[in-house]
């Protein structure tokens, strides 16, 4: 996601939990690193228009019990306060339920692409690229999300 949206020519912060990891993907792509914060220290947002959450926070485990409300958005360092229009948020992971951060935008007003769209999209374009057609949207979204 880093990748694609500096290559569009957006301004990109990474933040990760190891500073050294985004430093080095930061300098790769021209981007600012900035250190997570420590844990029960928030995540300033101001001036950020887009998240993009590409950790496995909120990836569920099967059959171990889910965490307590509250404790995704804490690791992601988040409030949430914070997640509300017009922030657009981006949850990478998918699975059988919403992850927290997902249900806390759509519930705060934030726009959510999450990670069954992404991935839904991927599968669109690998159609048009190998089948050389427009690829039935609805119908694969349909599908995936019926899967649940």
């Amino acid at each position: 996601a880093a990748w694609a949206l500096a290559g569009a020519g957006a301004e990109v912060t990474i933040a990760n939990r190891t500073a050294s990891r985004a430093a080095a993907l930061a300098a790769e792509l021209g981007a600012t690193a900035v250190p997570l914060p420590a844990p029960g220290a928030g995540f300033d947002l101001g001036g950020f228009d887009l998240l993009v959450n590409a950790t496995s926070v909120g990836l569920a485990t099967p059959g171990a019990p889910p965490p307590a409300p509250g404790a995704d958005l804490k690791a992601l360092r988040l409030e949430a306060d914070q997640l509300v229009s017009p922030l657009v948020v981006v949850d990478l992971v998918y699975g059988s339920e919403p992850t927290e951060l997902a249900a806390t935008s759509i519930s705060g007003g934030a726009t959510l692409i999450d990670g069954l769209e992404v991935l839904v999209r991927q599968g669109a374009d690998s159609f048009r690229i190998w089948v050389g057609r427009e690829p039935p949207i609805e119908v694969m979204r349909s599908a995936i999300r019926d899967s649940r």
